[in-house]
């Protein structure tokens, strides 16, 4: 009997200790189900948080510039050419919708060709008139008789070549320039950014100030006679030929087919000294101009012995290579070659560090740094540039 009652006892005692682990378990559990269900919300409270404290900023900008020239003395060579008037006729109050066969802008008007639109048999400006194309497809090319503007955004494309002559301005982006080349004769301001295709290859002859950054040419790149080339971060095939050009500037570009003539003269059309006021390091990995992603950068630290280029540690000197790196209480001068169609026109630039952090500035041609914004701690505000 008295084994019996001890052995219940035991029972008892083996239940509480049952009890208790099972408790410990319960607990456990249920403090796994509490971080599953709320890791998110902690993750975002953390991220909310600037990790990474960064302090920057703009010291001094150079202003950039199309090339000291006298844009009346800019004139085509040859006859001008004949501009058909077939085809729907484009105003401001008859902007092209839909699918056409054809379009012509008559002196002095002004036409937008919009996203939705599909031209066949190309558009023809006349002397004077201004285009916008904003998306969409023209097949048959694009052909004008000193027309004052012509711009072709981004996400157009153009088939059949675009041929110009004693145009005004001239602006194209992030466009495919298909079955095709593009000609420049006397054209007063042009750039080309960021677009592919010219299997005819780009000429540019007798024209003003003419820069081309960032695209892909596969039917080589050809200058003559111009006042002001600026050539920078294209690929491509066909070379770079060189004729009279005495204010040019090439750079990082990797166009196969060799170069012949001479590119001098020119330099760099602006820059950017930025400085590290903080105590961490600050690394810039991207940047865009106008909009358009910035492919390629060129800086330097501004004084030491030694910089981060890429994986390598390099003496101070010019670094192609993203990110940007400025250690603590440092300057890095950043070099831009970009030159504005219009040269009235501010540069608007943006830069964001490896961590999400953007400085923004915006630089007119005769005035300098008009103005520049930062945010360096979340929550950040919407990007707006200034």
């Amino acid at each position: 009997m008295k084994s019996l009652g001890r052995f219940r006892r035991d029972k008892r005692g083996i239940g509480t200790i049952i009890a208790e682990v099972m408790m410990v378990l319960i607990v456990l559990l249920m403090s796994v189900i509490v971080f599953v269900f709320y890791s998110g919300v902690f993750t975002a409270l953390l991220t909310g948080a600037s990790l990474h404290p960064e302090d920057f900023g703009i010291i001094q900008a150079g202003a950039p510039s199309a090339g000291a020239f006298d844009p009346n003395s800019v004139q085509p060579t040859g006859s001008a050419p004949s501009v058909s008037t077939s085809g729907t006729v484009c105003t401001s109050s008859s902007p092209i919708t839909g699918s056409v066969s054809g379009v012509y802008v008559p002196p002095g008007q002004s036409c937008t060709i919009t996203a939705t639109a599909m031209v066949s048999s190309g558009v023809e400006v006349n002397f004077g008139a201004s285009l916008t194309v904003q998306g969409g497809s023209i097949t048959g090319g694009i052909k004008d008789n000193s027309s004052s503007s012509i711009t072709i955004q981004s996400g157009s494309t153009v088939t059949g070549g675009v041929s110009l002559y004693g145009t005004g301005n001239f602006y194209v982006t992030g466009t495919q320039l298909n079955s095709g080349g593009v000609s420049l004769n006397g054209v007063k301001y042009a750039s080309i950014s960021t677009s592919t295709g010219m299997s005819g290859g780009l000429h540019a002859s007798s024209s003003g100030s003419v820069q081309v950054d960032s695209n892909t040419i596969t039917g080589g790149t050809f200058f003559t006679d111009d006042k002001v080339v600026r050539v920078t971060n294209n690929s491509g095939s066909g070379g770079l030929h060189y004729s009279n050009v005495p204010d040019c500037f090439s750079q990082n570009n990797t166009i196969s087919g060799g170069v012949s003539g001479v590119c001098t003269g020119g330099s760099a059309s602006g820059g950017l000294d930025i400085a590290n006021t903080g105590t961490y390091i600050v690394s810039f990995a991207r940047a865009y101009l106008n909009n358009q992603p910035w492919s390629g950068v060129v800086w330097q630290l501004t004084f030491g012995s030694t910089e981060q280029c890429g994986n390598t540690v390099i003496p101070v000197g010019p670094c192609g290579t993203y990110p940007v790196v400025i250690p603590p209480g440092s300057t890095a001068h950043v070099t831009f070659t970009w030159v504005n169609s219009d040269p009235t026109s501010p540069v608007r630039i943006v830069m964001f560090t490896l961590v999400s952090n953007y400085l923004e500035a915006r630089i007119d041609s005769t005035a300098g740094l008009v103005c520049s914004t930062r945010s360096m701690d979340q929550p950040r505000e919407p990007i707006g540039f200034c």
